[in-house]
């Protein structure tokens, strides 16, 4: 495999430029594939070959979608119906009072 990076001009390949904007923008790389089989992997620049001793910070907000979320939980409506509350409480609480390897607080 050779170190040298080829470049590609994606003015001419709309959908590829698409991509790559909207990877460079977010800082998040992307899977290409095809068929279930991985081709290639789109890194944003000043990423690639990075090392770092911390983790990088994701920021949660990226890909939020409002329209998404309220019609998530339009659709959770009732998914509850018919269960006990206190049943459902006492059970959590015991969950959360198990011991449990590994686990800080």
């Amino acid at each position: 495999m050779s170190r040298h990076i080829i470049p590609i001009d994606a003015s001419n390949f709309p959908d590829l430029l698409k991509i790559a904007e909207e990877v460079n923008a977010t800082k998040t790389p992307r899977l290409i594939k095809r068929n279930g089989e991985t081709l290639a992997l789109l890194m944003p620049t000043g990423t690639a070959g990075k090392r770092t001793d911390q983790p990088q910070k994701r920021n949660i907000w990226t890909h939020y979608d409002p329209q998404r979320v309220k019609a998530a939980l339009k659709h959770s409506a009732g998914a509850l119906q018919g269960v006990d509350r206190k049943e459902l409480l006492g059970d959590l609480a015991a969950q959360r009072s198990q011991e449990s390897t590994g686990r800080s607080f």
